[in-house]
């Protein structure tokens, strides 16, 4: 078994099932700590291929919370998961700071 210095463990928690770090699930990823969404969707990725998602249909949302391996939490974050198996990742707990302007609609 080859071992790659670069990946690093992570977990998630869906805190829709009352989940905490402890009770949470692992994953590998290459990705940083700093790529946040990445690993989120690393996460979400993981969790559908578990078929953890209680929706026949294949689509729904989760609330999860990702964690580094020590268990310092990265965010929480509501996860969107459409049929085509795309994610729409929305954080809960930071301030989006939005320095484009909003454009106002001529009609």
């Amino acid at each position: 078994m080859k071992s790659e210095k670069n990946v690093k463990l992570y977990s998630y928690a869906v805190l829709d099932y009352d989940e905490q770090f402890e009770d949470g699930y692992f994953f590998e990823s290459m990705l940083d700590e700093g790529a946040v969404e990445g690993l989120v969707q690393a996460a979400a990725e993981h969790l559908d291929s578990e078929c953890i998602w209680g929706a026949a249909s294949g689509e729904g949302e989760i609330l999860m919370e990702v964690f580094k391996a020590d268990g310092v939490s990265l965010g929480v974050f509501e996860v969107h998961k459409r049929l085509t198996a795309s994610f729409n990742i929305y954080p809960k707990n930071k301030s989006v700071d939005s320095t484009s302007q909003a454009g106002s609609s001529h009609g």
